[in-house]
């Protein structure tokens, strides 16, 4: 607001709250296509289409263009190795990298990998460390009560998606392991969530884990319900499928 006083004009401030932009406008997506090496079934081979909007694709998405030569090769090196550090990229994929279609389309990194990182033989049994595979979480401990509340940067969406391909002649021993809910609801309506859940067809297991916040300021009265959905990532990390012999 524009005040003058005889010849001299000055303004009045205004602050006014900016709200946030929806959490299905920030979204980090993972589909995981498994496999593993019949002839060495400690071996796996995964896809990763990995893809950002919003406020994660914003720190790279308009500048991809210019990465280039080592420093591109170092970038999806780094998105690979998220998963393990122990992983060697096969083939690589960028799309949609086109700085105008920041805001418009997803920025897709598709990457093929091989590794051992993940499987480990027991006896006749194998050991799938499947948790691993989304990239470390983070865990939240809180020894003392929260007395003020929590703002996160923005609110965001996670979705993945693993397909497994399970070895010929084996199953899973401990499927609902799998099986993670922790959420917070107000008014019937679910503002933070972490769901991760199965299901089968033939030799192809589907999990999904997907994981929202559409809450950006958490108030002490929830806080705990914040807590346990950010750990239900980590406690997902936790999970090791067990192959075992059909016969």
């Amino acid at each position: 607001k524009e005040v003058t006083v005889g010849d001299f004009k000055s303004a009045i401030g205004k602050i006014k709250y900016i709200k946030p932009i929806e959490a299905d406008k920030t979204v980090d997506r993972m589909v995981l296509d498994i496999s593993f090496d019949e002839k060495n079934i400690s071996k796996n081979i995964i896809k990763l289409d990995r893809s950002f909007t919003g406020y994660y694709g914003m720190s790279f998405h308009p500048y991809m263009y210019l990465v280039t030569g080592k420093d591109r090769d170092e970038l999806v090196e780094n998105l690979a190795k998220s998963m393990n550090e122990n992983v060697t990229v096969i083939k690589k994929e960028i799309i949609n990298e086109a700085p105008e279609l920041f805001g418009i389309k997803p920025l897709h990194f598709i990457i093929e990998v091989e590794t051992e990182a993940f499987t480990a033989k027991a006896g006749k049994k194998y050991l799938f460390n499947v948790g691993e595979v989304i990239g470390r979480q983070i865990q939240m401990y809180q020894e003392k009560e929260r007395v003020l509340p929590l703002e996160d940067q923005f609110k965001r969406s996670y979705y993945r998606t693993i397909n497994i391909t399970l070895p010929t002649g084996y199953k899973v021993a401990n499927l609902g392991d799998i099986n993670i809910e922790n959420s917070y609801k107000r008014n019937n309506t679910e503002l933070l969530s972490f769901k991760s859940f199965y299901e089968i067809k033939g030799n192809i297991i589907t999990i999904t884990a997907d994981e929202h916040y559409k809450l950006n300021i958490i108030d002490t009265s929830f806080f705990e319900d914040y807590r346990k959905v950010i750990n239900s990532a980590a406690d997902f990390n936790k999970i090791t499928l067990i192959l075992e012999p059909i016969n």
